[in-house]
């Protein structure tokens, strides 16, 4: 399995993180780092 098909399913699912989030971006810089997946807590 590549990073691109794990990336894809959490995504996708993104309650085999954690349950109330919700994806935001992919690739994104956060104070000088890069993040993967970002997502929002929404619960």
């Amino acid at each position: 399995m590549k990073e691109l098909d794990v990336q894809n399913a959490l995504i996708i699912n993104p309650i085999l993180i954690e349950e109330g989030l919700t994806f935001k971006e992919r690739e994104v810089c956060l104070n000088g780092k890069r993040c993967d997946l970002l997502f929002i807590d929404m619960g």
